[in-house]
C-alpha cells in the first residue's frame, strides 16, 4: 500500500518493511533484551545506513536516530512517520488496545 510517499508492506514472517522515494526501511533485528525490533533506514542510491527505527522505552513509542551528519527533507521525515505510526499501530493491535485512526 502507497501512503504519501512511502510504500509499506509485511514480510512472510509479517515483519514489516518499507520503500519511500530515497530510501527502504529494513528489519534489522530486535532490541537486546527486549522482542521489539530494530529498523534500518537505507539510501537507495549508495546503500549507506541514514538512521535507524528503534523502540525508546521510556517514551514506549519508537523513535528514529539519525545517523550524524545526515540531512532530513520535510518529505523524508513525513515517511519516517508514517511508517512509525504503523508500528505503533500494530504494537498496540498486539496489546489489546483500540487503535487510534
Amino acid at each position: 500500500m502507497t501512503n504519501n510517499g512511502i510504500e509499506i508492506m509485511r514480510q512472510n514472517d509479517g515483519v514489516l518493511f518499507g520503500s519511500a522515494k530515497y530510501f527502504a526501511i529494513r528489519a534489522h533485528g530486535a532490541v537486546p533484551g527486549q522482542k521489539m525490533r530494530i529498523y534500518d533506514v537505507v539510501s537507495h542510491s549508495q546503500q549507506e545506513s541514514l538512521a535507524k527505527i528503534l523502540w525508546w522505552g521510556r517514551w514506549r513509542q519508537y523513535i528514529i536516530e539519525p545517523r550524524p551528519g545526515t540531512i532530513w527533507s520535510a518529505d523524508c521525515l513525513a515517511c519516517i512517520q508514517i511508517f512509525i505510526e504503523r508500528l505503533m499501530k500494530d504494537w498496540r493491535e498486539s496489546k489489546g488496545h483500540v487503535a487510534n485512526e
